[in-house]
């Protein structure tokens, strides 16, 4: 089977390669008029107002005031310790800072490939961060792009050792007890890729076998056509196709 086809990725899912980064030339050192004080290096003189006018259109920040896009600092700081405690996966610092805000649950988390905190904390195999949230009546219900916590979870890179699969199997297990919020096992995101195409794809043969006990459709087919055992052979993992 050709291998040409690049598989299907979730929304918001970063590559290996890195982003290019703007890079900005403000030529030679000018003085608060915009007069060239440094003789030199060539490139546009810009002085002191528009420095402060880049500022704004490069962070929003709002030069004399301090602040960022509008956002008070201490809400900024506050989001910004959610968005590491889910990140890192401190449970008991994600439910401190739900108590104090519980918005926060459902907020796109800017920085970490995008996604609800739950289908993050999925992805990076924190189940206690996952337990707390679900917890709290986190939403498992697909984003606009159809990717659900557990679409997240599959398709999650697989990393060395068994302490890494059993954690993304104590994650599925969190979803799998939700009562009253049933967890699709077949359902498929805009691509029509489902969590045993993403497992098959990524070699988490763990989380294959729990899919397949829970019901999963072995023979459903993407928007190419292919299965599940396409997604792993293409992919050399002998260990899930088996």
């Amino acid at each position: 089977m050709s291998s040409s086809r690049a598989a299907p990725m979730p929304a918001g899912y970063y590559d290996d390669e890195e982003e290019e980064e703007d890079e900005f030339d403000f030529g030679g050192r000018e003085d608060e008029d915009g007069q060239d004080a440094g003789g030199g290096g060539g490139g546009e003189k810009v002085g002191r107002r528009a420095r402060e006018d880049w500022r704004e259109r490069a962070y929003g920040e709002d030069a004399e005031e301090g602040v960022a896009g509008g956002m008070p600092a201490q809400e900024e700081d506050r989001g910004e310790a959610f968005r590491e405690a889910v990140l890192s996966g401190d449970a008991d610092r994600v439910e401190r800072a739900l108590e104090e805000d519980a918005s926060l649950m459902e907020e796109e988390l800017a920085g970490m490939g995008g996604g609800r905190p739950v289908s993050v904390a999925c992805r990076e195999g924190h189940p206690g961060v996952v337990r707390v949230l679900l917890s709290r009546g986190a939403s498992v219900a697909p984003d606009p792009d159809g990717f659900t916590p557990l679409l997240a979870l599959c398709a999650a890179a697989r990393r060395e050792g068994e302490e890494s699969e059993s954690a993304l199997l104590e994650c599925a297990r969190a979803l799998f007890r939700l009562r009253g919020r049933e967890v699709d096992v077949n359902h498929l995101q805009c691509q029509q890729t489902s969590a045993l195409m993403f497992c098959g794809r990524a070699g988490h043969s763990g989380l294959a076998r729990l899919l397949l006990e829970r019901g999963a459709r072995r023979d459903d087919r993407d928007s190419q056509r292919w299965t599940a055992l396409c997604f792993a052979a293409d992919a050399g993992r002998g260990e899930v196709a088996r």
